[in-house]
């Protein structure tokens, strides 16, 4: 039930923000929107990447591939 409950509201959630990205859109605000959503999601790539790079797996020459 509790899985039921949680997909719902994730399908709520998207429903929204869909509507809202459409809005946006047809305020023509695409550019700024996907300008925003670029850097927001290179930020958080960039973290999990450097949150790897502390492991001690990549602190060899395997490091290098990912600096």
């Amino acid at each position: 039930m509790l899985v039921f409950i949680l997909l719902h509201a994730c399908v709520y959630v998207c429903v929204g923000m869909c509507k809202m990205v459409e809005n946006l859109c047809s305020h023509k605000m695409s550019a700024q929107l996907y300008a925003q959503l670029r850097v927001a999601c290179e930020s958080h790539v960039s973290s999990c990447v450097n949150q790897f790079l502390s492991y001690p797996l990549l602190t060899g020459p395997a490091a290098v591939l990912y600096h």
